[in-house]
């Protein structure tokens, strides 16, 4: 067996010559369309964005119903403005010219939740109108310390002090088991960051502490996904579907969310025949947006991570040695821990589960999770919930027809498992 623990180094895609999947040209909007020069998957670079460019568009968080995020044009840093946009002015909270505050307090008032101001008091010096001091100066709102038990939904603030006396605020977006997805101005040039949620505490600051949350009692929302589906590829909190045509042709269809498509299909790639095995194992990166995984004849696996608008933002060779598995798929997050796995089984029927590490690579060497899987002609994870329970499954179908349902514990393994159909043979896919 080859072992694919520690093949989490990020390599480049493609070698010099060798055709890869690419990102379409936007004016490319259908298969019907000539097929200009295609441009192939890069880097995702650090630079700063344009001032006041929108870095997350209201649709592709809050399940739709967010707001714009926007660029100071610095990216990190305070003190930096767009022209015409204040940074001496606290007293008017403009945010400083698109910085954190701005966007928690345009969020709140445009959802009628309350006034966000940051005003530590005098006593604060130089720092009293930094983010640090939301608590204090938004007596509307409700504060939960890091830790007390409390655990966040989306449109909560997440409150960061630093040693500096400014501090930071960022949006929960959603959560997903362990991780939360925020959104955020002045801290990335992707107006996006991730957090680690063990219990109810939460890490991941930028080089300070985490003080707690800020909620607002006119927010309603309960539980912890926004709304976005791990199968939206277009960052408007509907699921979607992709095709790979024999000649390598990637194509994108939009769903409607309700059960039906938004538009005919749009050539997002090509070159995609160069894998044996092409399928989106939802967010593998933990950057909220959904991604694709190839894998080529000789086993090689490739990551493109979604750029959450119906392309790709980077490609990044993330293990080998895949070739020993007669079918790969991701069954979504299978161990409980917020994460997307993978799932690999052999010729001879072994199952095997790689743990995601929420970062587009893997926690741990596989597992053997079950044997004599061959027996199926087919095995797939269904989409969605299937069982109600919030734990994913994995169903097999015989050659005869018969379909059985194998329901996860959401700790790596199976609780049970039952014949739920039969005839799925007239079926050449199904998924």
């Amino acid at each position: 067996m080859i072992s694919l623990a520690g093949l989490v180094t990020a390599a480049a895609p493609a070698a010099a010559g060798q055709a890869g999947p690419s990102t379409p040209p936007a004016e490319m909007v259908g298969p019907s369309s000539p097929a200009p020069a295609m441009v192939r998957p890069s880097a995702v670079t650090a630079a700063a964005q344009a001032c006041s460019q929108v870095l997350v568009a209201p649709s592709s968080w809050l399940g739709g119903a967010g707001i714009a995020v926007h660029s100071n044009g610095a990216a990190t840093g305070t003190g930096n403005s767009c022209a015409g946009l204040s940074t001496s002015n606290p007293s008017a909270q403009n945010g400083y010219g698109w910085q954190c505050v701005e966007l928690a307090a345009r969020l709140y008032a445009v959802k009628g939740w309350g006034r966000v101001y940051a005003d530590g008091g005098a006593a604060a010096g130089t720092y009293r109108y930094g983010a640090e001091y939301i608590p204090e100066g938004s007596p509307n709102l409700q504060f939960r310390p890091n830790g007390s038990g409390y655990l966040p939904v989306p449109g909560d603030l997440i409150i960061e002090a630093y040693s500096s006396g400014w501090g930071h605020v960022s949006v929960v977006d959603q959560t997903d088991g362990s991780s939360v997805h925020a959104v955020e101005q002045n801290a990335t040039p992707t107006g996006r960051h991730d957090y680690t949620l063990t219990g109810s505490t939460l890490s991941g600051a930028y080089g300070g502490i985490i003080r707690g949350y800020m909620h607002a009692p006119a927010n309603t929302a309960t539980g912890s996904p926004s709304g976005l589906s791990s199968h939206d590829f277009t960052g408007d909190g509907k699921a979607d579907i992709l095709g790979v045509t024999p000649s390598g042709d990637m194509y994108l269809y939009r769903g409607n969310g309700a059960g039906g498509f938004a538009a005919g299909g749009t050539k997002i790639g090509a070159d995609w025949n160069m894998f044996a095995q092409v399928f989106s194992p939802g967010d593998y990166s933990g950057d909220g947006k959904a991604d694709v995984i190839g894998v080529t004849p000789s086993g090689d696996m490739y990551l493109y991570r979604g750029n959450g608008a119906g392309g790709f933002s980077s490609a990044a060779k993330i293990g080998a040695g895949w070739n020993m598995f007669a079918k790969v798929f991701a069954p979504g997050d299978f161990t409980g821990d917020g994460r997307s796995d993978i799932v690999g089984i052999t010729p001879s029927g072994d199952m095997y589960l790689y743990r995601g590490n929420g970062a587009g690579g893997f926690a741990a060497g596989g597992a053997k999770i079950g044997a004599s899987w061959n027996m199926y002609a087919k095995v797939f994870s269904p989409p969605g919930d299937f069982t109600g329970d919030e734990k994913a499954d994995i169903m097999g179908i015989t050659p005869g027809g018969d379909q059985y349902l194998y329901r996860g514990n959401g700790a790596g393994g199976f609780t049970s498992a039952a014949k739920i159909g039969a005839d799925w043979n007239m079926f050449a896919q199904v998924f």
